[in-house]
């Protein structure tokens, strides 16, 4: 069992064009309902890292607070988390 505190709403960001620093969150929770790439980008727009997601895949992942992400489709919910303490 995983336990998040979420810290924000849920957004989605498709395309680059809609690309969210999320509130500046390091910890991203993620739920996909179709596979789809999440990009993450520095201030700048230009691309850092990148990663596939599989259909009905939820997972966290870390980013710096100033990083910008996205993903390839509108089948992605980003939701900014911290963890329990």
């Amino acid at each position: 069992v995983m336990h998040i505190n979420p810290t924000g709403i849920g957004a989605t960001a498709n395309g680059s064009g809609n690309k969210t620093y999320l509130e500046f969150a390091r910890n991203v929770y993620a739920c996909c309902t179709s596979s789809t790439t999440i990009t993450i980008c520095n201030a700048g727009g230009e691309t850092q890292h990148s990663f596939l997601m599989n259909t009905g895949q939820s997972i966290i992942f870390n980013k710096k607070h100033d990083e910008m992400i996205y993903a390839g489709s509108a089948n992605v919910t980003f939701t900014p988390v911290a963890y329990p303490r």
